[in-house]
């Protein structure tokens, strides 16, 4: 039997909308289970709904016909999971779409459902209320009079009949009537005493600062004592709580952070320099929340950054390590502000590194540290990209003693060469190796090893006297360490001279892995050009160890035919190879680079395409093949667009048809979404002169205040988003010199 809410769900022409996953011809069975008497049949179909018509954030031409059954649903007492359906339509409300139409037809669904969510905030479940304030708040009806008027009854209650439990629920009905009435906010100051909960009154602090009305010293007093902000940063007294954010265990659903809100509403202002001022001075949870404040602002507006991050690096000396943390961090992230407090950080990094477990060593700078690790390695990074000297002996203690987290900036600023880095990096290396077991021929590198080599061989000449040990690192871990090798013997003569019989030893040692000693083989021919032992070697590799060098000796132009032979039969349209073996799309771009060769690798694009439109390997194969895959278009141009393929796409379009249409529209989608990401040069600059066209939108990226770049949340999003900026600046020129 139809739930009773589901009334008119068949009179709906469901094939006509797309969901997230295609055509929406399921919606109707997905709504009859959501609301089965089953608890378990219903909480899988709204699970299942929840990804459907609104998809991490996303919405689809079929949430719009879903609006008004999932609000019957959540409002009908017989519903089993009526909380996360009501939620549901409040995660629709919240949702932002790139297609106004969508939003629109969206928005006119829930406003003609707005007086079932008004009735819903005096439900009997708590849940029930709170999504249904969401929804409202999130929505900000047109006409705000019913829903203002609801509200301010629900808080007329709340305030006559107090529930310390209810606290979380207050917030909402406080966030909810400054979002719906957003010009009448006169109520929120009585919110804002020391007698209402933490969370109310930092929920009325956030209404008044987004308001048109004045900060007032009552709500900085609010936001002061809930956040524990004490100025002079003396410690709690006795009887003296810590405070700390009030909603961390994530009942603050309204926006991203509640203190960034607050900040950011009041950045420029003299209240908002002497609110973050007073909370910097606080105790560690008050100045732990400004600066996550800080970072998210500096992410946002970078004409913050001048105004708000000189005063939060400051902390790098607070006496509690916790904030020091996140201040270096930002340090590093904002090398103007950095300079200012150098000498400090500095003193960060005056001792030796506390101990690094080899798990954290990874090649990625800060991403795997903690707690004082984290603070003194992130000093030292700061001090490397503000070009101070002091960063060097931190780094040389660090060497020797184990993994250096940050050695993979180090190696990319190419610093120059002086004997105590060269002596530090070359004793780390034999520690690194003595306490490793070696991993040549597994597939596998010793963390730590590479980029010391790296280090090592990007001073040249200047490395011989390390030879030997980079000779030992390459027997005991091979793979990129032999690459590394081959890159030095390229370019020094004498390092070439000097390794050669030891690479052609490695390379007959028949007790070693094929795949080890076709790389030294390959080294070998780049150092002094004798090729034979790599041909030989290729022509008897198995397949497999053909197809791991295959793109090392592609680049040193090594051993290709024999390698090809070998590889050939990876590379079948009809291969099914199973997991962990190699894809015969991998094979196939290993062929092509190898020879050039196209009819069997674009065999192997058209299956992949077929049986998997959105592989990324075939769409990039498929544009390195360039006209010869002219056979391809159709399914290329039958691939669903999506985020993280709109660019590749578009560029193996242009390659393979020389149609730059596709390319055009995904770049100026991504330009249109504030992006310029590392796949950005290549598709610009693919362009040629088509690209001209852009450059009005590129500049408007370039200079304006907004971010360039998805807005993360995380530490390291400023960084990411100068790179960006910085990688947009460098393309604008490109684009104009060729004009």
């Amino acid at each position: 039997m139809t739930h009773p809410a589901l009334a008119g769900v068949d009179g709906v022409d469901w094939a006509a909308y797309r969901h997230a996953y295609g055509p929406a011809e399921d919606l109707p069975a997905l709504l009859a289970a959501a609301g089965s008497a089953d608890p378990g049949e219903a909480g899988e179909a709204v699970y299942e709904l929840c990804g459907t018509v609104w998809h991490q954030g996303t919405i689809y031409p079929a949430t719009a016909p879903a609006v008004p059954f999932l609000v019957a649903l959540g409002a009908d007492r017989r519903t089993r999971k009526r909380g996360v359906l009501v939620g549901l339509v409040g995660e629709i409300s919240a949702a932002a779409d790139d297609h106004p139409e969508v939003r629109s037809e969206v928005r006119a669904a829930l406003t003609a459902a707005a007086p079932r969510l008004i009735a819903l905030l005096s439900d009997p479940e708590e849940d029930v209320r709170r999504s249904a304030a969401f929804a409202l708040g999130q929505l900000r009806p047109e006409e705000p009079g019913p829903a203002a008027a609801a509200l301010r009854d629900r808080l007329r209650e709340a305030a006559e009949a107090p529930d310390p439990g209810a606290a979380a629920e207050t917030a909402d009905l406080v966030a909810a009537l400054g979002l719906v009435d957003p010009d009448r906010t006169e109520w929120a100051d009585a919110w804002l005493g020391p007698d209402r909960p933490a969370r109310v009154r930092a929920a009325a602090a956030w209404v008044l600062a987004r308001s048109s009305r004045p900060w007032t010293e009552a709500a900085e007093r609010a936001v002061l004592q809930v956040w524990g902000g004490r100025g002079g940063r003396r410690p709690a007294a006795a009887g003296e709580a810590e405070q700390g954010d009030p909603f961390c265990q994530g009942e603050w659903r309204w926006t991203e952070d509640l203190l960034s809100d607050v900040l950011a509403a009041l950045d420029g202002s003299p209240d908002g320099a002497r609110l973050l001022d007073a909370l910097l001075d606080g105790g560690p949870a008050a100045a732990l929340g400004a600066l996550s404040a800080v970072h998210d602002r500096c992410t946002a507006s970078r004409s913050s950054r001048a105004r708000l991050a000189r005063a939060a690096v400051a902390a790098v000396a607070h006496p509690d390590a916790a904030v020091r943390e996140p201040a270096v961090l930002l340090a590093a992230a904002l090398p103007d502000a950095a300079r200012a407090v150098a000498d400090d950080l500095a003193e960060l990094t005056a001792g030796d590194p506390p101990p690094v477990s080899p798990e954290e060593s990874l090649p990625h700078d800060d991403s795997f540290m903690k707690g004082e690790r984290k603070t003194y390695w992130t000093a030292a990074l700061a001090l490397l990209r503000i070009g101070d000297p002091r960063w060097r002996p931190a780094v040389a203690r660090g060497l020797r003693r184990g993994p250096v987290p940050v050695l993979h900036s180090v190696v990319a600023a190419r610093p120059r060469f002086d004997e105590e880095l060269f002596d530090a990096a070359r004793d780390g290396l034999r520690l690194m190796l003595d306490r490793s077991e070696p991993t040549a021929g597994t597939g596998y590198e010793v963390p730590g090893v590479l980029d010391r080599v790296r280090l090592l061989v990007s001073w040249g000449d200047e490395c011989r006297p390390a030879l030997g040990d980079l000779l030992r690192a390459a027997e005991h871990t091979g793979n990129r360490v032999v690459h590394a090798l081959a890159a030095l013997v390229g370019t020094s003569a004498g390092a070439a001279g000097e390794l050669a019989p030891s690479l052609a030893a490695r390379a007959a040692d028949a007790e070693a892995a094929m795949a080890v000693r076709l790389r030294f083989a390959i080294a070998l021919a780049v150092a002094v050009g004798e090729h034979g032992p790599a041909e030989e070697l290729a022509a008897a590799a198995d397949p497999r160890d053909a197809l791991r060098v295959a793109g090392f000796a592609a680049e040193h132009g090594v051993a290709r035919e024999p390698l090809a032979a070998r590889i050939r039969g990876l590379a079948r349209a009809d291969g099914r190879s199973e997991r962990p073996g190699p894809s015969a799309t991998g094979a196939a771009a290993a062929l092509h680079r190898l020879t050039r060769e196209t009819a069997a690798p674009l065999a192997v694009v058209r299956r992949e395409l077929d049986d998997n439109p959105l592989s990324q390997e075939a769409i990039s194969l498929a544009g390195r093949l360039g006209p010869a895959a002219a056979e391809a278009a159709p399914a290329l141009r039958s691939v669903p667009v999506h985020d993280f393929n709109r660019l590749p796409l578009g560029l193996a379009l242009l390659r393979v048809t020389g149609d730059p249409e596709p390319l055009l529209a995904a770049v100026r989608t991504e330009l249109d979404r504030d992006r310029c990401g590392p796949g950005m040069p290549e598709a610009v600059r693919s362009l040629g002169d088509a690209a001209r066209p852009l450059l009005p939108r590129m500049r408007g990226l370039r200079d304006g205040d907004g971010p360039c770049g998805p807005l993360l949340s995380e530490w390291g999003a400023i960084r990411a988003e100068v790179e960006n900026r910085d990688r947009l600046t460098a393309l604008i020129a490109e684009v104009e010199a060729a004009g």
